[in-house]
């Protein structure tokens, strides 16, 4: 059977079969602070000033950048949505937060115009998918469940754009861009050097072309100064990691914030 093939029986049976046999796509864990899973942002809390410059890629809605900026009510959110619906969407839910400036445009590793593979689903018609929206084409296995308009959006590089909008430091990077977690943080490596902690999705599976995976990131990360505190997953699917600068990790250990 060709590997293609195999590939498209796989992601039938995660993506019919996942939510009614989570057992076949365990949960785990690795790190420190698993209990603190459901207060995540408390943890990061522990790490950053009252007043963080925050910076949120994928931000869709708005739910997440909402969370960010309540509970860092003296702290600065900046939010990234390319997705132009998504964007009115993002509008609408921080209208009446104070603390956060929008942006629609995408963070990647370059600055330039690119395709954004918009996703509808499978029907192609259904805008409540469109939170898996993606600058990385579908692989050929998932093509099917990510059908929907591919439009053209502005992307640049995170380090031009604080060089652009004077900002001398991100404190806190929440990063959630459907695979190209990766190629954002190329793009990112001098505004990494100020980073205290950073939330990403993490990746086991080929959702996409080109889709970071848990081991490449890390690596990158390691060799960008920093250590994996917690990660929430599903094995061989996709999940959840915060990591801390290892300086500040290593000042966190000799001492009990927990409490």
């Amino acid at each position: 059977m060709r590997p293609s093939r195999i590939c498209l029986l796989i992601t039938l049976c995660l993506i019919q079969f996942l939510p009614l046999r989570g057992e076949d796509y365990p949960y785990r864990f690795e790190g420190k602070f698993e209990e603190w899973g459901p207060k995540w942002l408390d943890l990061i809390a522990l790490f950053l000033p009252a007043d963080p410059v925050i910076l949120h890629a994928g931000a869709c809605y708005g739910s997440e950048t909402a969370a960010l900026a309540v509970r860092w009510p003296h702290g600065k959110i900046l939010s990234f949505e390319p997705n132009p619906h998504a964007f009115e969407r993002l509008k609408e839910s921080t209208v009446c937060l104070n603390n956060v400036r929008l942006f629609p445009v995408a963070l990647y590793d370059r600055m330039d115009c690119l395709p954004l593979y918009v996703c509808y689903g499978s029907t192609g018609r259904d805008p409540i998918f469109e939170s898996a929206s993606s600058l990385l084409r579908p692989s050929e296995c998932m093509e099917i469940h990510y059908q929907g308009p591919i439009i053209e959006v502005p992307c640049i590089d995170l380090d031009t754009w604080c060089k652009i909008s004077e900002t001398d430091q991100i404190d806190f990077l929440c990063v959630d861009v459907q695979g190209a977690e990766l190629q954002l943080l190329k793009g990112s490596q001098k505004t990494l050097k100020t980073a205290k902690v950073l939330y990403l999705h993490t990746h086991f599976f080929p959702f996409r072309e080109g889709t970071t995976q848990y081991e490449e990131l890390c690596l990158f990360l390691d060799a960008s100064g920093f250590t994996p505190l917690s990660h929430w997953y599903r094995e061989g699917l996709e999940g959840n990691a915060i990591f801390v600068r290892r300086d500040f990790f290593d000042s966190f250990t000799t001492q009990d914030h927990t409490k």
